[in-house]
């Protein structure tokens, strides 16, 4: 006698299909946490820079000419890569798309697209 028992959370006998909305709302909800995190970072690291440029003089780099200035040049490449993040999100929300469930369209273009469809099956059906 064999027992098949399972450790874990007890799931529900939900579909494993989605409804085009809920598709259109975990795509909306993946570009806008991925955009915050993105915005995110571009702030940390940005503030971290300005943090390195404001307190450069602190910056024990004795042994060095100019410690302050390393500590500079540090601070503005940290400024820069918070810029990359920035420029990333801006491109990440104007191009990465999101498609709109068909519930959501126009609806003269629903009654369109449902034409077209009756008309290829019928075409398909003489064939």
């Amino acid at each position: 006698m064999t027992y098949n028992f399972r450790l874990g959370l007890a799931q529900g006998r939900e579909s494993k299909t989605r409804t085009p909305n809920q598709l259109f709302k975990q795509q909306t909800l993946q570009k806008i946490s991925t955009s915050i995190s993105l915005v995110g970072l571009f702030l940390g690291f940005s503030i971290f820079g300005i943090m390195i440029i404001a307190h450069r003089h602190q910056a024990d780099l004795n042994d060095l000419v100019s410690g302050s200035s390393v500590a500079t040049v540090g601070g503005i490449i940290s400024i820069l890569v918070g810029s990359v993040f920035l420029v990333s999100a801006y491109f990440h929300w104007k191009i990465s798309p999101v498609s709109a469930p068909s519930t959501m369209k126009n609806p003269a273009i629903n009654q369109i697209e449902e034409a077209l469809h009756r008309q290829s099956m019928s075409v398909g059906s003489w064939a």
